[in-house]
């Protein structure tokens, strides 16, 4: 029964996906790989550890050079004490803060389970798709909570290292929830795409991020 939910005969072989369809199962993937299981599971971040340069975990050197360099709240408190000596300072061993702690295990179990159930969903069309969809929602609202704390919070994130984050971070992980809702809101068959869906699930959170970029951008001027 269980094994017939995620895989049946009618549907294993449905490949064919629309290159719409395609695509966001790729996107969901990225998610999937490179940040909820591959950062959460492989790093040892949501257990309070840092992203450290020296680690002997070959997955924690990765993440360091792709993102957590330039991202005190992960990576290191003080960047000018990071050098190639192979020690670490100690201000930059120091646990991350519990409110990463809770995003990067919220990440690990819930929004793993649903990225998995979206990633079958997307070939076995079964009924629990529409909802996991929806739930995805929830880990676009968490990343645009920590992009306006990493960009206008005290690490204050500028130059290439914010670049960097937009594009491998707040953007494709924050509209890909998004994206994949608007899919499945009309129903998990071919894509059909009402004239208002688009106004709901892309103008609307874009507007959304856009005024909490612009609040947050003015009332950090009061912290410095």
């Amino acid at each position: 029964m269980v094994g017939y939910v995620f895989i049946s005969h009618q549907t294993l072989g449905e490949w064919n996906m629309a290159y719409y369809d395609w695509i966001l199962w790729g996107l969901v993937l990225y998610m999937t790989v490179g940040s909820d299981f591959g950062l959460n599971w492989l790093t040892g971040i949501a257990f309070g550890r840092r992203i450290d340069k020296n680690s002997s975990n070959i997955f924690n050197k990765i993440y360091y050079y792709v993102w957590a360099s330039s991202d005190p709240y992960a990576g290191p408190i003080d960047s000018s004490l990071v050098d190639d000596s192979g020690k670490t300072a100690k201000i930059n061993l120091r646990p991350v803060e519990p409110r990463i702690i809770a995003i990067c295990q919220i990440n690990m179990f819930f929004t793993l389970a649903v990225e998995v159930l979206i990633l079958i969903g997307f070939f076995t069309r079964g009924d629990y798709l529409q909802p996991a969809a929806f739930a995805f929602l929830a880990r676009a609202l968490i990343e645009i909570i920590y992009g306006t704390q990493l960009i206008f919070g005290k690490a204050g994130i500028r130059g290439l290292a914010l670049w960097n984050y937009l594009v491998i971070g707040l953007i494709p992980q924050a509209l890909t929830p998004f994206l994949v809702a608007m899919r499945f809101a009309s129903g998990v068959g071919e894509p059909h795409i009402l004239w208002w869906q688009p106004l709901l699930f892309i103008v609307a959170p874009t507007l959304l991020i856009l005024s909490i970029f612009t609040v947050s951008y003015q009332t950090s001027k009061s912290w410095k």
